[in-house]
């Protein structure tokens, strides 16, 4: 951390033919936003006084967070200068140093991936204990581990077991390129399914059902980032990747940022609370509807109906009364 700071302190210059220090810049904004994202997590948490204990959701995020902070720290590390560096200015050393490098936040990258994409998927699994909506999640939890065991294993043997980060004899990098990105922001679209499945059908007002389902659609903002890293992909596979590859280099450290906001952004909202108090921590045989969430839209009606019984009881006291006027005088 002291390497980091002392760098830090050396100002910025960014020139044409070095983007290194904005690569830095953003990946320290993008590092301190995910952690407030995720104080903002727990801190709510804690204000709502939740009488549960953290949960698996809780620990899997957390260990996305370390992951994430691991993977930032390879872009700030002296090795890490030629990323967004004209290659005709490296040294051979300085390139073998930033292949480790790279090499090394590629798996940690994917790690990151893989347990926010399981702490979404546990969050949503304590939704409904409707057998069906358990065994699709079942389905999808699976998917998501041999998803990310195969990701993660090409990556580490990409080009062998000795000395991987030299490209020599290595697969089609960038044909798996395109594989982990389709498939990263296939996962994040089954992510999505879910919940607009048991939510969706809901008898609750449109305004309401939207503003849950925006909640956990939010991680479409992740596959809209995962289409522009793989738009700039091409860029890798260049004579002058190094420098020609910025947008890529910054496009993934969005897709990691958005990846573990996207976990933390429930808690955005107090409506939060009633589902979480009230909803998901609740025996499901408790309810007399199909979805434990459904109690949200009981309790929208119940209070509609009690309203219109109130102002039909307040409706006729006020004619029996006129009535009783109207005979008096008669």
């Amino acid at each position: 951390m002291s390497i980091l700071i002392a760098r830090s302190s050396k100002g910025i210059s960014i020139t044409d033919d070095n983007l290194h220090p904005l690569v830095q810049v953003v990946t320290w904004l993008l590092l301190a936003v995910t952690t407030l994202m995720l104080c903002f997590r727990f801190l709510t948490r804690i204000y709502l006084k939740s009488s549960r204990e953290f949960g698996i959701e809780d620990i899997l995020v957390i260990f996305a967070y370390l992951f994430g902070l691991a993977e930032s720290a390879t872009l700030l590390l002296p090795a890490s200068e030629i990323f967004g560096k004209d290659i005709h200015a490296i040294s051979e050393k300085e390139l073998r140093d930033g292949l480790k490098v790279k090499y090394a936040g590629e798996l940690i990258f994917f790690l990151c991936l893989t347990f926010a994409k399981l702490s979404f998927y546990a969050s949503f699994w304590v939704l409904s204990p409707d057998r069906r909506h358990r065994q699709v999640t079942y389905l999808l939890g699976g998917f998501i581990i041999m998803w990310a065991a195969s990701v993660i294993f090409v990556v580490a043997f990409q080009c062998g077991g000795s000395r991987p980060w030299e490209s020599t004899r290595c697969i089609n990098q960038e044909i798996f390129l395109y594989y982990s990105e389709i498939s990263n922001a296939l996962t994040d679209f089954l992510l999505i399914c879910p919940p607009v499945w048991v939510i969706y059908p809901l008898q609750m007002s449109l305004k309401t059902r939207l503003l849950v389902l925006s909640f956990f659609s939010s991680r479409l903002l992740v596959i809209i980032a995962i289409v522009f890293q793989g738009i700039y992909t091409p860029r890798l596979f260049t004579p002058n990747w190094t420098l020609s590859a910025t947008p890529y280099f910054i496009s993934t450290q969005i897709v990691q940022f958005l990846s573990i906001s996207t976990v933390c952004v429930t808690y955005f909202w107090p409506f939060m609370k009633s589902l979480r108090s009230g909803l998901m921590w609740t025996d499901g045989s408790t309810f007399t509807t199909q979805y434990v969430l459904s109690n949200l839209s009981s309790q929208h009606g119940g209070r509609i109906a009690s309203d219109q019984a109130s102002h039909k009881e307040r409706v006729l006291q006020r004619s029996s009364g006129s009535n009783g006027d109207i005979l008096g005088h008669e």
